[in-house]
């Protein structure tokens, strides 16, 4: 980046800072002090300093993850806008699948960084799509290049997942704050977490977490242990809840069909077989006639374990080997008194 773009860059977030007006009144109507503090933080670092935010919200299954993402985002547009948005807008902002957000990106309200400027979304079950065992897919690559590059878009994202190391260690170092869920209130219908904030040494490539410190109403610096966060509306969880269901069920679905395509390449298929080769002819040929595995390596001059193969390439191509049974030999004794045969002048070996 060059001077002069530096300099507009300095303009346009002091031009942003003259004109933004945001809701106090509102947003302490409605959250405690903490949560007001951990929402004006965030509105702040976007229209105030230019930044953007990474947020990561990791917890327990059932421990409020995604309910507190929709009520933050919730809190935040509605001390940036004096109201809180419609369901469906909160909801229309939560994708599942990494498609569905690119193709919000790619829409020309989004690709207008002054207008991208303070949209929030919401990424749920992100481990599921760029989970540290598979950095090598597209979907992680991608979340890799988006949480790098987009500063200059100003917009604020959560990530949802069930632990911190279930996010890939590229995607970790970007990510600006941690909420972790702790508890539920049933009492007071909220859900307590604690919000930190992550620095990454470069140098060390280490990740630090800090208590968030923001600063209140009366300009002082104040570290947020635990953020108290309401229940989202019945609208919102209805909608949300039909939307995550759709979601799962096609997931299962996708992974039953994907089972099914396994199954199918184990399966024999019926119909005529291939024909053997002269070699897997001999060996099936030897085998039936009873002869050992080993035993039939000597005789065709082969090793016994490129016998081993040739006889699996039979059995792949749907071919069954049944050796043929050896019948007793019967040894007559003609030795008795009597030379007639008895049980006992009867002889069995079996080979």
């Amino acid at each position: 980046m060059n001077y002069l773009e530096r300099e507009q860059q300095e303009w346009e977030c002091k031009l942003i800072k003259m004109t933004k007006k945001f809701y106090n009144d509102f947003i302490n109507k409605h959250y405690s002090e903490s949560t007001c503090l951990f929402i004006r933080t965030i509105a702040h670092r976007i229209y105030n300093y230019n930044k953007n935010a990474l947020i990561i919200t990791c917890g327990t299954s059932g421990s409020g993850k995604s309910y507190v993402d929709l009520e933050l985002l919730r809190g935040i547009y509605g001390y940036v806008h004096g109201e809180f948005p419609p369901a469906e807008y909160v909801v229309g902002r939560t994708f599942f699948k990494l498609k569905d957000f690119l193709e919000i990106l790619n829409t020309p309200e989004m690709q207008d960084s002054k207008k991208s400027r303070g949209q929030i979304f919401i990424s749920e079950e992100m481990g599921t799509q760029a989970g540290s065992r598979t950095f090598q897919n597209i979907a992680n690559r991608t979340y890799s290049y988006i949480v790098q590059t987009f500063r200059a878009k100003g917009m604020i994202i959560f990530f949802n997942v069930p632990s911190f190391n279930f996010i890939d260690s590229q995607v970790r170092k970007q990510i600006h704050y941690l909420l972790e869920t702790k508890t539920i209130d049933k009492k007071n219908n909220c859900c307590i977490a604690r919000p930190l904030e992550l620095q990454y040494n470069s140098r060390m490539d280490k990740i630090y977490y800090h208590n968030l410190s923001a600063r209140t109403f009366n300009n002082e610096n104040m570290e947020l242990e635990f953020i108290d966060v309401p229940k989202i509306p019945k609208d919102v969880e209805e909608l949300y809840e039909s939307k995550k269901s759709d979601f799962i069920n096609d997931q299962n679905m996708s992974l039953q069909n994907a089972l099914n395509k396994m199954e199918k390449k184990d399966e024999v298929i019926e119909g005529p077989l291939k024909e053997l080769t002269k070699i897997q002819q001999e060996v099936k040929d030897e085998l039936e006639k009873g002869l050992l595995q080993k035993d039939v390596a000597i005789k065709l001059k082969k090793t016994n374990s490129v016998i081993c193969e040739v006889k699996k390439a039979i059995l792949k191509k749907g071919y069954t080997i049944n050796p043929l049974e050896k019948l007793p030999l019967v040894e007559i004794n003609t030795n008795n008194s009597t030379g007639k045969l008895t049980s006992s002048s009867l002889s069995f070996e079996n080979e």
